[in-house]
Formats: C-alpha cells, structure tokens, sequence
C-alpha cells in the first residue's frame, strides 16, 4: 500500500506530530513508532487509539487478535487509517504517545 499523505496531531503540550498516513490494512515492518488508529468523518480525522511500539507489525497484529478490550474498541470502531510516527528512543515515543493521549478524546485508549 501507499502513503497517502501525513497528518499532524497537536499533544495537550501545544507541539505538534507529524505522521505520515497509511490504509489500516497496509503490510508494515517492525519499527519503532508512535502510531494512531483513525478514520475520516465529515473531512476530520476520528481519533480512535494512540500506542507506541518499537515492533509496528507484530503489535497491529497484535491488535488484530482482539485479546483485550482496547483491541476488541479497534475493531468494532470501523478504522480505516493508521497514521504512523517514527521515533527513537522508547522514552521519546511514551513521551509523544502520551502528549496525544492526554490532548485528546480517545475511543479505545482504556487504560
């Protein structure tokens, strides 16, 4: 699948994340990321699930398997993009992930 595009989130800190926007159903390879689960709705970006991950791949698949309550949200909450951040170190990537989770209304982020 193809990029379509980026996308940049504000964190409850003002600063702003520049993610580059794939289809949900695209193929990734491990990397290390901030990554979100969205779908379009009246032109505006839903924001649905905020995580972080130094394995892309394996997690989303993890996601996949509907093992807990926030993956069984993902699924039910018809996603269509996942809007992904590259990001080293993991220190960074919690920092980010949790800019966005506390400047934002979360659908599946049950923690």
């Amino acid at each position: 699948m193809a990029q379509q595009g980026t996308c940049t989130w504000r964190g409850k800190s003002g600063k702003d994340y520049t993610f580059e926007v794939w289809p949900a159903n695209t193929n990734f390879n491990d990397v290390e990321c901030v990554y979100i689960y969205t779908k379009l709705e009246n032109n505006s970006w839903k924001c649905i699930y905020v995580g972080q991950t130094s394995q892309l791949a394996t997690r989303l698949q993890q996601h996949a398997s509907g093992t807990d309550d926030n993956d069984k949200c993902i699924q039910r909450s018809g996603a269509t993009y996942i809007h992904v951040l590259q990001l080293k170190p993991e220190s960074a990537r919690l920092n980010v992930e949790t800019d966005l989770r506390n400047g934002w209304n979360w659908t599946c982020n049950m923690q």
